[in-house]
């Protein structure tokens, strides 16, 4: 059932400076169309009670405003979720130019997370247009329905198009069901460019198994799965991870890969072990150092050895005097725990 226009009385009851946003969605000047969009947008969703009114305005925007004013309508029309809005945001879906619009309404219909939008996102799943049907697989991911993911599988599966692939790989690790687990092996195993994705998208899906699946996938050939794999081992953030992450260090599976498993040791059970970061976290060996703050030498040598070793790698050597300084700073302090892990 379509949003219903507030009467005018009901109008009079909202605050002034709501009624001033939902005129100013009509202003001449589009910079303050879309600041009026974000405003009411961020009313609705702290002061639920005046969203109604707003959904119905902003349904308005998207019916008859200009492109911008339509994408920026279907923005907020998703963010604030209310079901009203599916049948303006599927109409939306329905426009046959190349507007970025018509892909805001379907994003919009995933963001709301009904089983009203999965018929018409499983429709564009099928449309001609490739970056439509790649818009509305992210869409079905977000939704989190499980019926949604039977078609994501089908279109991983089977899909002409690398980036549709991709993104129902994504999608299916974005619901996070138990049933993908299978289909997403067999796209890792039978489809390279799909391989990378689908074993990020394992991450999303928090069981044992899972965790047994991509420590396995850490002794693949393929570098790029063993990044992915050790990055989705970090995304479960479970200390069941730890093992093989501190594996990964000792092998001699190449740097960006250790430097993954750098990075997932931060987030797994490093968590709990009151970490403070030694460098700035927008420094490349920030996760280095970090893995070797709380890594226990005692428990790990060889581990240690491989940082230490990649901080010699030649992608360094042009760092300032006091990068070097701060490093060999680090690694003094640290010498007399090495010794005696020794």
């Amino acid at each position: 059932m379509p949003a219903r226009k507030p009467t005018a009385r009901e109008l009079e009851k909202l605050p002034e400076n709501i009624r001033e946003h939902m005129k100013n969605l009509f202003h001449e000047d589009d910079g303050v169309r879309r600041s009026a969009v974000k405003k009411l947008e961020t009313i609705a969703l702290r002061q639920s009670q005046h969203a109604p009114a707003i959904t119905q305005y902003v349904i308005e925007t998207l019916e008859t405003g200009e492109w911008r004013d339509k994408m920026n309508a279907a923005d907020a029309l998703g963010k604030i979720g209310s079901e009203k809005a599916i049948p303006a945001l599927i109409k939306a879906t329905r426009y046959v130019g190349p507007t970025n619009d018509k892909y805001s309404a379907i994003m919009a219909l995933g963001s709301i997370g009904s089983e009203k939008t999965i018929p018409r996102l499983i429709r564009l799943l099928q449309a001609d247009q490739y970056d439509v049907r790649s818009i509305a697989a992210q869409a079905l991911g977000n939704t989190k329905k499980k019926r949604a993911i039977q078609p994501l599988i089908e279109a991983m599966k089977k899909d002409a198009d690398e980036a549709v692939r991709k993104s129902a790989a994504t999608a299916l690790g974005t619901i996070g069901y138990e049933n993908a687990i299978q289909p997403l092996l067999q796209a890792i195993e039978r489809d390279g460019e799909v391989s990378s994705e689908a074993t990020l998208a394992l991450g999303g899906i928090r069981s044992e198994k899972v965790i047994q699946l991509l420590t396995r996938l850490l002794n693949k050939r393929n570098e790029q799965i063993r990044r992915s794999a050790a990055q989705a081992l970090g995304n479960l953030e479970s200390e069941l991870a730890i093992p093989p992450l501190i594996k990964a260090l000792q092998k001699n599976s190449g740097l960006r890969v250790r430097r993954e498993a750098a990075s997932a040791l931060e987030k797994t059970g490093l968590k709990s072990l009151e970490q403070t970061p030694v460098f700035d976290e927008n420094h490349e060996h920030y996760p280095f150092l970090t893995a070797i703050k709380h890594v226990k030498p005692s428990e790990h040598l060889k581990a240690f050895t491989r940082l230490f070793e990649d901080l010699k790698k030649p992608r360094y050597k042009n760092n300032s005097k006091e990068w070097w300084e701060a490093h060999a700073q680090q690694l003094r302090s640290l010498e007399p725990k090495l010794k005696q892990a020794a």
